[in-house]
């Protein structure tokens, strides 16, 4: 009991750090407060892009490095024009895992303290590791951003994902959020339900078969939070009663390929929201994905798209001043830390 106590003060001190300087490595780090002031910001940015016009240049003698190990098309752009509009300099590269001194066996501590000797300001990390934004972290004197890290977390999504929530539903609590598809090995569903415990009222319904089912860490966090929650394989018994349907694709790169084979094709068989099931969500409900969808076997079919339901083309716009107003947060914080 002492000890388990002394290792949640521990982390609670850790995530004190983290926000201190700037850093974003996890969901958990993140408050209602911290969630208000980001959103208020985001908000502002995207009635000035939708507006056609520019945001002042803030950060125009700044810079921003991307350092992503796994391939990525939203996150990256996204993290890319956030930085190019508020006025930074924009370095890095895509699939570090082959193009980086990563494939001569250089560790990720000794290529993130390379890269601090270049003196960007901020600097966005996706790795394949679930470590590797805590560790980057702690060898880093300037901002990381965890930009997807391995199986357990995707704290900029998670971000957005709610921001989109909260502008399509003018509300972030009591609401019934179905979260579906490969959530055994999907970070994003992992890290949005950290972020919607953070909310009273809200009951979640995760929607997969056994093998491809929710973590069990996830729900001892939402019975600490008091969350209501339950299990199921069928999306019919809740779909007409969700305010949110949260999907996922099977997330085939991160599952272990000898089990595959031993299970079989059958043990990751995906449930498809097709237009059947989005008939049967209410008039107000929003359905939602982070993206990219499977093209070869959809867990949500295109004829899908034409429903007024349908929001994840949406969601991943809102990326965009979501990561601007993140941007601006880490260097404010690494300007008062300094």
């Amino acid at each position: 009991m002492i000890k388990s106590m002394e290792r949640t003060i521990e982390t609670t001190d850790q995530r004190e750090l983290w926000n201190r300087q700037g850093h974003i490595v996890e969901a958990q780090q993140f408050t209602p407060e911290f969630i208000e002031a980001i959103f208020e910001k985001a908000q502002h940015y995207k009635q000035i892009l939708e507006n056609g016009e520019f945001p002042e240049r803030t950060y125009e003698h700044y810079s921003f490095f991307n350092m992503f190990y796994e391939e990525s098309t939203r996150t990256r752009m996204s993290f890319d024009r956030a930085a190019s509009l508020l006025g930074m300099t924009v370095a890095g590269t895509e699939a570090g895992a082959m193009f980086s001194s990563a494939a001569k066996g250089e560790s990720l501590e000794d290529t993130i303290t390379y890269l601090n000797t270049l003196h960007p300001h901020v600097i966005a990390l996706r790795h394949p590791e679930d470590d590797s934004a805590i560790r980057a972290a702690h060898v880093s004197k300037v901002p990381i951003i965890n930009a997807g890290s391995g199986k357990e977390q995707h704290p900029t999504q998670a971000l957005l994902d709610l921001f989109t929530i909260a502008d399509e539903l003018g509300q972030t609590e009591g609401l019934n959020v179905v979260i579906g598809g490969d959530l055994a090995h999907g970070r994003t569903a992992r890290s949005l339900a950290y972020l919607l415990s953070m909310y009273p009222g809200n009951s979640l319904y995760f929607v997969a078969p056994d093998s491809l089912q929710i973590g069990e860490d996830i729900l001892a966090h939402l019975r600490s939070k008091s969350t209501s929650f339950s299990l199921g394989s069928s999306v019919d018994e809740v779909i007409g009663q969700a305010d949110v349907v949260y999907w996922t694709r099977t997330q085939l790169e991160r599952h272990d390929q000898d089990d595959l084979e031993i299970k079989g094709p059958d043990s990751i068989k995906q449930i498809v929201i097709s237009p059947r099931e989005v008939s049967a969500m209410q008039d107000h409900a929003i359905l939602m994905h982070p993206l990219p969808r499977d093209s070869k076997n959809y867990e949500i079919t295109p004829d899908v798209d034409k429903f007024k339901q349908a929001k994840y083309f949406t969601q991943g716009g809102n990326g965009l001043p979501v990561r601007m107003a993140l941007l601006d947060r880490a260097i404010s914080k690494s300007t008062q830390a300094g």
